[in-house]
């Protein structure tokens, strides 16, 4: 064991980690002060507890260098990152959606092999408990001039068109059941071009 001065040990930065809780800006301002000059590692749990308030130590870093412990002081400066978060996922089905990328794969394969089994798989790494909204939509043009249907919308230019939403996923926690949710999302991806030809034909929005 050695001393270690306050100057050397002090911490610039410190990333907390929350989760199931609503911590507002003055929660974590309260909270702020009441870690100061309270020692801290990797991984500790602090908990204010007449606040009812928990986070975990993510990452520390004095200077550039990342730390496995030191001290926290009214200088240091403070990251909130919440792993129960409400995130939409909002994907534009556009016709480019079906488009070949350079590396030989369909941009939709992208968004969801790619961008949606990626976020996850890291979520369920870092034992993420985040609320889940996906939702699909597109905008079907109508080149009958004589249609009727009672949803149908005109651009500037008086072109026909209704716009089509499905949502795939509402408020889901995908902690446990993320590959039922990636098998869900492709199921809904790959009918979503039939849903809007049927739903474009009975003039109604979903």
């Amino acid at each position: 064991m050695r001393l270690v001065s306050v100057e050397h040990s002090s911490i610039d930065f410190v990333e907390l980690t929350f989760k199931d809780q609503f911590i507002s800006r003055s929660d974590m301002w309260r909270f702020t002060l009441h870690l100061s000059w309270q020692s801290a590692y990797h991984l500790k749990t602090f908990e204010l507890l007449n606040e009812n308030m928990r986070a975990q130590v993510k990452e520390l870093m004095i200077g550039k260098q990342r730390v496995d412990s030191g001290l926290i002081v009214p200088q240091s400066k403070f990251t909130f990152r919440s792993r129960s978060a409400a995130i939409f996922w909002l994907f534009q089905m556009c016709k480019e959606m079906w488009e070949f990328a350079e590396d030989g794969d369909l941009f939709i394969e992208k968004a969801v092999d790619g961008f949606a089994k990626e976020n996850f798989a890291r979520w369920d790494a870092l034992k993420s408990n985040h609320s889940l909204s996906i939702i699909l939509f597109s905008r079907y043009y109508i080149n009958n001039k004589n249609y009727t249907g009672t949803s149908c919308m005109k651009t500037r230019d008086g072109r026909l068109y209704l716009d089509f939403y499905k949502v795939v996923a509402l408020n889901e926690r995908c902690t446990q059941n993320w590959k039922q949710m990636l098998k869900h999302l492709k199921r809904e991806v790959m009918q979503f071009n039939t849903h809007v030809e049927k739903m474009a034909q009975q003039g109604k929005l979903v």
